[in-house]
């Protein structure tokens, strides 16, 4: 997926509002394998990957995101309500943005998202806003390069596997 005035992958619906109460039927949901490239080039609150609302046994992994123009939000974003999501195995390369943006403003938080294993180039920092909803960043597994460092083997198994042509 490349050159977009949005976001990449959207996934899901809610904005928080069936957190707490009646939950979705949206589950099991993957996002894996893909290369993202020129994402964002026109709005701003979405990223490579963007969830909303909870989403049981749902992962983002296994993506390379490159060059996500959006300067606030994240390359993997998950926004208000986004909820039970395992994030892993993700790379990052070249945005204004942070790596991932675990979203906790407006009275609808994410929660229960964990995130590890995450390669982060050229980016802002990462962004956990909702902590106390028992979001996570495994700060072992969160690797921050400078712009011009290359990627460890490990990331760069990630990104040459990522996309349609690889398979």
């Amino acid at each position: 997926i490349q050159n977009t005035g949005y976001t990449g992958i959207s996934l899901g619906w809610g904005w928080g509002t069936h957190v707490s109460g009646p939950q979705t039927f949206a589950k099991n949901n993957h996002i894996t394998g893909n290369r993202l490239t020129g994402i964002m080039s026109a709005l701003n609150d979405g990223g490579c990957t963007y969830t909303l609302g909870p989403q049981p046994g749902s992962t983002v992994s296994g993506n390379y995101c490159q060059q996500d123009r959006a300067p606030v939000v994240g390359c993997f974003y998950h926004d208000n309500g986004s909820r039970f999501f395992s994030t892993f195995n993700n790379v990052a390369d070249s945005s204004p943005a942070p790596c991932v943006y675990l979203q906790g403003c407006c009275n609808s938080p994410a929660y229960d998202i964990a995130v590890s294993k995450l390669w982060c180039r050229g980016t802002a920092p990462v962004r956990n806003g909702c902590a106390a909803q028992n979001c996570t960043i495994d700060a072992k597994s969160l690797f921050v390069l400078e712009p011009t460092q290359p990627w460890p083997a490990a990331a760069q198994a990630i990104i040459d596997a990522a996309g349609a042509d690889a398979r």
